[in-house]
């Protein structure tokens, strides 16, 4: 009797955990350039969060990336620091509006790495894992949506 009480609890648990689970990855934010062209992304929105971004990671899924927020409109550099993954950088305006982006940035090595800025004000960056823009066909001037 115990024992099939203890292999309750534990399906039962785990049926709680997948749920919860399944309602976290269903409630990332995504970046969306159409209606068939999704990213969900982490947000980044203080600055510890930014400052790490995406470094250290091995792996990027396809369909994820990272997004930075800032609190207003801005020239922002980023760099390669620490980061393994080549990546695609997107900048965009309040809107929403690509004004700029650095495709194919491949990781840095030792030393110090280049930094990528935009040239037009953003407040947004999106980072997607290299070749996300081309293979998109997305452009400066695209509208990107934030959902």
């Amino acid at each position: 009797m115990k024992r099939r009480l203890l292999w309750a609890l534990i399906g039962f648990l785990a049926v709680c955990s997948l749920v919860l689970f399944a309602a976290q990855r269903q409630a990332s934010p995504q970046v969306c350039f159409g209606p068939s062209v999704c990213l969900r992304v982490e947000v980044a929105d203080t600055d510890a969060a930014r400052q790490k971004g995406l470094m250290y990671r091995r792996f990027l899924p396809q369909d994820r990336g990272m997004l930075f927020v800032f609190s207003q409109e801005g020239i922002w550099g980023f760099w390669m620091k620490n980061t393994r993954i080549p990546l695609d950088v997107i900048w965009m305006d309040s809107s929403g509006r690509i004004v700029d982006m650095a495709r194919n940035v491949e990781p840095s090595g030792p030393g110090q790495p280049p930094v990528f800025s935009n040239s037009r004000p953003a407040r947004y960056v999106l980072e997607a894992n290299a070749g996300f823009a081309d293979r998109n066909k997305i452009a400066v001037g695209d509208q990107a949506e934030i959902r």
